[in-house]
């Protein structure tokens, strides 16, 4: 094979796999990219040019992933292609690290080293979870109902592993047995984990609504609020669904006439959440209604180069990068991140916040037993990210086993249950829905311990690498 022609092996694997993280039916799509991927790698002895290889597979991946940012560049300017270089680049690092190491089992190595480029991204600050390879398994959720002790990371190693041996079983007519047993051994664990768990019996009745985009907010309340609602206990309503300038939201006609209406209503909750404009920065936040008081909490987990800057004392003495944080936010802290109602310890998410498995396996800790998460599309605009975030609260849901309850604007409204299965309730359409929600007091392992699990995640790659560097160093 030309070199020119594992060039273009290259590019399509990097397509493979970013059409891998869309709908289910491209879900297997991940194991056919790095089939290409271990085919381009393979006989490149010299270093350079396979990292040349790798740097055309990874930058069309991220582009791809992130190109949704390019459809607003008449906002964001330049930055987006900045943005994509910095991400290509924390994947670059460890992956042309890993190259340098002398070993016969150089492909082995590099698919880990993709393993670990994969964590860093994933756990940094400036990082986010869309190119986690372990998300596209969870349109299937009950092959995935192991996370609840391994996290996410696991189902990267898997698609890795079943990749892997499908090349060498192909091409090598070896390792089909171990193949199959690969590929079936976790699932029946999966399918016995599942069984374990049948509904949850404190179910709570939940309203949450889906906007077409949130000019339909006020017509939407104004609905909600001439129902009889007597027996609803929680209606939700996406992010941003309000803006307000400076503070004045407290005197605002149509939250007035939800105070009312929640007082009026024993013991519902209505979560709303509003943006407010204050000269050059804004404020991100959700009301919480409820009979005794109104509370608001803002968010708390930004979005990089977006929401904040990251590592301000470095990157704010540069000025084009100071310059394209869209909408900055001033750091504001909340009395708690988890807000009870009546016997309830609920969780109410902003939109990328729920999308942190970290920061969802800390609420847990705390009590969390169920999820509200309102969030906007508007802006991204983009069924791609939509469906990688329904991923993502799948697994977050089976990590936790928790409930997720999501109200989008111009996007994927939808209820997901403690096993990950889902129900769309709409998208990109204005309705309100009524729903049954299950609550629940159990704390799963991962959970837990996710922060030692991880670490033993990293550490056991590490190892890999370390042995196949040693043995395919002998001759």
């Amino acid at each position: 094979m030309s070199f020119l022609f594992k060039i273009i092996g290259a590019l399509c694997s990097g397509v493979l796999l970013y059409w891998a993280f869309d709908t289910t039916e491209f879900m297997w799509l991940s194991v056919v990219s790095f089939i290409i991927l271990i085919c381009v790698l393979k006989n490149i002895t010299r270093v350079i040019l396979r990292c040349i290889l790798l740097t055309i597979f990874i930058l069309t991946f991220v582009f791809l992933q992130f190109s949704f940012l390019f459809k607003t560049a008449d906002l964001i300017d330049n930055s987006v292609l900045l943005l994509n270089l910095i991400i290509t680049l924390i994947y670059l690092v460890p992956i042309y690290a890993v190259s340098f190491i002398k070993s016969k089992y150089y492909i082995e190595i590099t698919l880990l080293g993709f393993l670990i480029s994969e964590y860093i991204f994933a756990t940094i600050s400036i990082g986010n979870q869309l190119f986690q390879l372990g998300i596209i398994l969870c349109n299937i959720p009950f092959i995935v109902q192991w996370y609840e002790f391994t996290g996410i990371f696991a189902g990267s190693f898997w698609i890795i592993l079943i990749s892997y041996f499908l090349y060498r079983s192909l091409f090598y007519k070896k390792y089909f047995l171990v193949l199959i047993g690969i590929i079936v051994i976790p699932i029946i664990i999966s399918l016995i984990i599942g069984k374990q768990y049948g509904d949850f019996h404190n179910n709570r009745k939940v309203i949450f609504t889906s906007l077409t985009n949130n000019n339909d907010a006020d017509s939407m309340i104004n609905g909600l609020i001439s129902q009889n609602t007597e027996k609803i206990d929680y209606i939700l309503m996406p992010e941003g669904a309000l803006t307000f300038r400076n503070q004045v939201f407290k005197f605002s006609p149509t939250l007035t006439k939800l105070r009312r209406f929640v007082k009026k209503n024993g013991n519902i909750c209505f979560i709303i959440g509003i943006y407010t404009n204050i000269e050059e920065s804004y404020d991100n936040s959700v009301l919480i209604f409820s009979k005794d008081k109104m509370r608001q909490r803002y968010k708390i987990l930004k979005i990089p180069f977006c929401e904040y800057l990251p590592y301000p004392h470095i990157l704010s003495k540069i000025d084009f990068i100071n310059e394209h944080v869209w909408y900055k936010m001033d750091e504001k802290k909340n009395e708690s991140d988890l807000y009870i109602h009546s016997q309830d310890t609920i969780a109410p998410l902003i939109c990328y916040e729920s999308l942190s498995s970290k920061y969802v396996c800390d609420l847990t800790q705390q009590g969390a037993n169920i999820f509200f998460v309102s969030s906007s599309n508007s802006f991204i605009d983009s069924n791609h990210i939509e469906q990688i975030n329904t991923k993502i609260l799948r697994a977050n849901a089976i990590i936790t086993r928790k409930m997720f309850v999501r109200s989008v604007e111009h996007g994927i409204s939808c209820i997901i249950t403690p096993k990950g299965d889902f129900e769309l309730v709409s998208k990109n359409q204005s309705v309100s829905v009524l729903k049954i929600a299950n609550l629940n007091y159990y704390k799963p392992f991962y959970a837990k311990h996710f922060l030692v699990i991880n670490k033993i995640y990293l550490f056991a790659l590490l190892i890999f690498i370390t042995l196949l560097g040693i043995y395919g160093s002998q001759k």
